[in-house]
């Protein structure tokens, strides 16, 4: 960016105007301290204090892969933590998120929310109104949730996304060792 024949390296500087200031707090943070920004609640708003989805795809602008698997697994904590799911909004912008981390947590977050949280606290979180306009709105979750569903083991319970092991949503493969593990446990 700050090499060759590109407007930001002939005028040493970069702008990001659609990325928040609070954004690139967060990140720079992060770089001095090596530790993100916890995610708070507010206790009346019930709004967080960054979106971790905007942070995620801030830090995939940057190839930060480190960071993004950094972030992934503070929001699977934070709603862990909270005992909460995530909300019509968030799975949309979750699921807005490029890339497979955050859209495969979207459509797991939306299976077990459609199947088991259902059954385990006999409550519906959302309409169905909600949840089709969503889908309908939304042509590749569908597309995901379907392929999920079709492939989920007949009479087998619905994992709780957030009980899953963090590695399932991070960047590095399978048999890699995970930079996070002592971590997060």
């Amino acid at each position: 960016m700050f090499m060759g024949d590109f407007k930001e390296a002939t005028e040493d500087l970069a702008t990001f105007p659609e990325d928040s200031p609070t954004l690139f707090e967060v990140l720079i943070e992060w770089v001095y301290t090596g530790k993100l920004r916890e995610l708070k609640t507010h206790p009346v708003t019930k709004t967080i204090n960054y979106s971790p989805e905007l942070m995620y795809q801030l830090a995939d602008k940057f190839c930060m892969e480190h960071l993004m698997d950094t972030i992934i697994s503070a929001y699977i904590l934070h709603y862990k933590q909270q005992n909460i799911i995530p909300n019509v909004e968030e799975m949309k912008l979750g699921y807005k998120i490029p890339g497979k981390p955050f859209r495969d947590l979207t459509v797991r977050f939306l299976h077990y929310l459609l199947t088991e949280f259902r059954q385990n606290t006999g409550t519906t979180l959302w309409s169905t109104k909600d949840i089709q306009e969503m889908l309908i709105t939304n042509g590749d979750m569908f597309t995901d949730y379907l392929e999920l569903v079709r492939s989920h083991p007949s009479s087998t319970t619905v994992n709780d996304p957030r009980q899953l092991p963090l590695c399932t949503f991070h960047l590095h493969g399978k048999n890699e060792e995970c930079e996070h593990k002592s971590t997060w446990q």
